[in-house]
């Protein structure tokens, strides 16, 4: 019975030094990972500002007149306009 239960004493050991071993390589090979991808982000931050700069520029602030000209009788507006000044000139 002892030489049993050293037996499986001797393998619960093995088992939980194979298990420790690979959380130990997990956990190195997240960190590492984390400290790429943090070196990455750091690296390319300007890039990134530059991009989200872009948005402010001048060319994205007005649109040209023919797509103005579309969105407008597209949503209505002209041909609501249209109709309320239709009979203005009727008054008189």
């Amino acid at each position: 019975m002892n030489n049993k239960s050293d037996r499986l004493a001797m393998i619960m050991a093995a088992s939980k030094k194979i298990n420790d071993n690979k959380k130990s390589k997990t956990t190195f090979k997240a960190k590492v990972q984390t400290k790429c991808l943090k070196a990455i982000k750091n690296a390319t931050e300007d890039d990134r500002v530059n991009k989200s700069l872009e948005a402010f520029d001048e060319a994205f602030m007005y649109d040209s007149a023919r797509s103005v000209d579309r969105i407008w009788r597209a949503s209505g507006v002209v041909d609501t306009y249209r109709d309320t000044v239709r009979y203005d000139n009727e008054w008189d």
